[in-house]
């Protein structure tokens, strides 16, 4: 497969970085020759990134060469991912940069065809069997090989282990190392449909996942996904299996999310449709994500998803995660011609979470910014011109912070040709604290008092551990913007200044300390506003010194969330910062009558500036998480506006907006709110269905498939569930009491009433399934088994012979016992012992049969010599 790679590397921070690339063929050497450079230095400037063809980094003469590359960075900051693509762009796929080694690699999809790339990264030599396991977790064949230091193997399955036509299942590589000893192989996977292709990095053992998530599904409308777990444990493991959010034809469907249950054998696979998982027979492009869990005590599972259209020009492959992050980067965007970057992204927090998206060009220079708030358990996926609005941008690179852990992939493609890629990104888990604490090296989230206003340090964005305190001054007391009265202070990294005319009023504020503290790598700052402002609005920010209590102009801007409530900007030193709106936006002051309120409530704001249509004006009051909750404007004239309390809102300001114009927020408290939080959304009972009506005949045991759904809610639940009997004149035992799947035995014969019930913690809905038992069949005992002895063993003429046959078995009692001779079918006797004489020499057939109660019968002949 011709094919080419591309590289792209991103060093985030405010320092210079480098990077050593080394190639290196499978057999371990260094690749040289003429028009080779090899290894290659490369520089990676404060805050900027790089995208390379191989061939731009090594020269041209690699052009046919096959190998892997080493990469030593000098920051561990830096982070990256590689493409590999035909020259015809037909097919593409890629991964983030493989940092982690092990001892033991696993391909889960690997058919005949499939490529495997794996190396021994270390510098001892490894002797690696490579074993195929088929779907039931058979050992299907396994092969030995030594790889020796910093050499590798790349092609197919079927080179590697010949013969091994129409399987289907995952391959092991196994270095047979202690697993408690971190190992040395690497490896990444690639297959293909009819055109494009799928990577996906070889898992590993710390890829189990009890609980995993995929932020991205889709299916029908010509498309189709498949879902593949692998229980690489000799084990079985029980899974519920989950497809959530589902929106179809892009919008949400009635019944949100639906579940199913699997039991993987020991070392088996699961690999199956969606549509086929989840009975979906939409015509409609259906998404949403998936997400398993593991319900039975074990380590868990390894998973992905793979998606693409059923014509087979696109594909691409999805692992699943299972531990999000709260600062993230994508090394490369490509958005415009014919070209297409996407996110998909999801919030599995029970709280929402506020994410700020920014993109920058190869430079550094920000060329986008938004903030979104995904409510608890979204999940979005758009397009960066959907997120940030006539978009373009082929090179440079994107950063997410989010207030809560997110789940997040990349999707690259092209419209002309058809093909896309799948990368996911790479990032850090922040953890929150308070303000007031020290933040060590590793970072953290750092929340003032009241929760509303944060910083996110990434690791190593501050020179030492530091007690960081983050809060906000009150805006009330701070100076009004005067034009062109500004300090300079030649240490903020601020970049060029942007000049601003017109007297500004502060609108908002953080207050960061240690006051002036130089960041190694730029944070990200969240902060509420006292107006309403437009999502997305972009508000210019400055810095102000509360000593001399003067402003400092910047080049930095504020992005206005999704709420209009809260912004967010990127800053590179800890400080004061204000911003601020030209005074004639800022409307008159308004008062709300009256001042409280139940939903559905009328009230009157009175103010001055309003338009005469309520179309013309904005009213928000406040709502969960500082965000806006919009309310229906029944009347409205210059100076008054006359509302209806929305559903959603809590106590917290009102405020409003009318052309370019807004408010400052008064107070309202809702009388039926029982703090600053909405009720939650109206929760729904799961449904439930307990399966087909079933007649068996004992011994047999039923075996039950329920199905059970639920709308999510509450937040943070699980859905259970549980089988029970209703009615039945003996006893039921099932064999996993809480699995939708699961068999049950009967103790007796009798018509049987089981339920199942499902239940979300809050509310539950049951099922019943009828189930006939008949009785077991008569049983017919065994035939007996005659076994006779005679003494003596040599008799003689005219002396008595004693036959005994009490060793004979005989099942069904009474048994008769009848004695002949063969040789003239003469009747010698009945009995289980009789005694017999013989007048003649010679031999005698003599002959045994047993008659038992059934009238079964069964005989045996002996040979009785009898001599004169």
């Amino acid at each position: 497969m011709d094919q080419e790679l591309g590289l792209a590397l991103l060093n985030p921070t405010f320092m210079d970085a480098t990077v050593t690339l080394t190639l290196r063929g499978y057999d371990g050497s260094l690749i040289q020759g003429t028009g080779i450079v090899n290894p290659v230095l490369l520089t990676l400037p404060a805050s900027k990134q790089k995208a390379m063809l191989a061939q731009e980094i090594f020269g041209q003469a690699i052009t046919g060469k096959s190998g892997w590359i080493e990469l030593s960075m000098s920051s561990p900051t830096i982070s990256g991912f590689f493409l590999i693509f035909d020259p015809a762009f037909t097919f593409i796929d890629g991964t983030d940069l493989v940092s982690n080694t092990s001892n033991r690699l696993f391909f889960p999809n690997a058919s005949p065809s499939s490529i495997i790339s794996f190396v021994n990264t270390g510098i001892q030599p490894l002797n690696v069997s490579v074993s195929l396991y088929d779907n039931d977790g058979h050992l299907f064949k396994t092969q030995q090989l030594n790889l020796a230091p910093l050499s590798g193997f790349s092609g197919p399955v079927d080179t590697l282990i010949p013969g091994i036509a129409g399987f289907e299942g995952y391959a092991v590589v196994d270095s047979g190392s202690d697993p408690r000893i971190q190992g040395s192989l690497i490896g990444v996977e690639t297959f293909r449909n009819t055109s494009d292709i799928a990577m996906l990095k070889a898992l590993q053992i710390s890829d189990q996942l009890q609980i995993g998530y995929i932020a991205h599904l889709v299916t029908q409308g010509q498309w189709t996904s498949t879902l593949t777990l692998v229980n690489p444990d000799a084990v079985p493991q029980t899974v519920r299996i989950t497809a959530a959010g589902l929106e179809e034809g892009g919008r949400p469907r009635p019944v949100s999310s639906q579940t199913i249950e699997r039991v993987i054998p020991p070392n088996g696979r699961l690999s199956e449709s969606v549509d086929t998982l989840f009975n979906f027979t939409a015509q409609a492009l259906l998404m949403g994500d998936i997400r398993y869990e593991v319900t039975s005590n074990t380590n868990g599972l390894l998973g992905y998803l793979a998606y693409g259209t059923t014509d087979g020009t696109v594909l691409a492959a999805a692992p699943a995660q299972g531990k999000g992050y709260s600062d993230l980067f994508f090394a490369q965007v490509a958005e415009g011609a014919d070209y297409f970057t996407g996110l998909a992204v999801l919030n599995p927090n029970p709280e929402s979470a506020v994410i700020s998206f920014d993109t920058f060009d190869a430079n550094g220079t920000q060329t986008g910014s938004t903030v979104v708030t995904l409510d608890p358990g979204e999940r979005r996926a758009r397009l960066f011109s959907e997120l940030l609005g006539n978009f373009q941008q082929v090179g440079g690179y994107a950063r997410l912070s989010s207030t809560r852990p997110i789940f997040t992939y990349e999707l690259f493609g092209s419209r002309n040709p058809k093909y896309l890629a799948n990368v996911s990104a790479q990032g850090v888990l922040l953890n929150p604290q308070y303000s007031g604490t020290v933040v060590a090296s590793t970072g953290a989230q750092v929340l003032s008092s009241d929760g509303l206003t944060s910083v996110i340090i990434t690791p190593s964005a501050l020179p030492a551990d530091t007690v960081v305190e983050v809060s906000t001054l009150t805006t009330d007391d701070l100076p009004q913007i005067l034009d062109g009265q500004f300090a300079t202070d030649s240490s903020l990294r601020t970049g060029i200044q942007v000049q601003f005319a017109g007297t500004r009023t502060p609108i908002g504020n953080v207050h960061l300390k240690p006051t002036g503290m130089q960041l190694r790598t730029p944070l990200r700052v969240m902060f509420p506003t006292r107006v309403q402002l437009k999502p997305g609005a972009q508000v210019p920010m400055f810095i102000y010194n509360p000593s001399t209590k003067q402003y400092s102009q910047t080049n930095l801007f504020a992005s206005a969330d999704e709420s209009g409530r809260t912004v967010s900007a990127k800053i590179g030193v800890l400080g004061t910062y204000v911003v601020a709106l030209p005074i004639d936006q800022i409307l008159p002051p308004i008062t709300v009558g009256p001042n409280r309120g139940a939903a559905g409530a009328t009230i009157n704001v009175s103010g001055s500036g309003f338009r005469s249509s309520p179309t013309e004006n904005t009213v928000t009051f406040a709502g969960r998480n500082n965000s806006s909750v919009f309310a229906r404007i029944v009347a409205a004239s210059p100076n008054l506006l006359t509302v209806e309390v929305p559903a959603r809102a809590v106590t917290g300001s009102v405020m409003t907006m009318t052309g370019t114009q807004t408010s400052f927020g008064v107070p309202f408290k809702m009388t039926a709110d029982d703090s600053t939080t909405t009720p939650p959304p109206v929760n729904q009972r799961p449904t439930v269905n307990a399966g087909s009506n079933q007649t068996i005949t004992l011994p047999a045991k039923a075996v039950l498939n329920g199905a059970a759904n639920d709308d999510g809610l509450p937040v943070g639940s699980t859905l259970t569930t549980t089988w029970s009997m209703v009615s039945g004149p003996g006893t039921v035992t099932f064999g996993n009491i809480n699995a939708l799947s699961t068999d049950a035995s009967f103790s007796a014969a009798g018509n049987y009433v089981l339920r199942l019930t499902a239940s979300d913690g809050a509310l539950s809905t049951s099922a019943d399934v009828s189930i006939i038992v008949n009785p077991a069949p008569p049983v017919t005992p065994a035939p007996p088994v005659p076994v006779f002895t005679f003494s003596p063993s040599s008799p003689v003429v005219g002396s008595p012979i004693s036959f005994n046959a009490s060793s004979s078995t005989c099942h069904a009692s009474p048994c008769s016992y009848n004695w002949t001779d063969d040789a003239d079918k003469s009747v010698l006797g009945t009995g289980a012992t009789m005694s017999f004489t013989f007048s003649v020499v010679g031999p005698k057939y003599v002959r045994l049969t047993v008659t038992d109660a059934q009238s079964q019968t069964a005989s045996v002949e002996h040979d009785v010599i009898v001599s004169g």
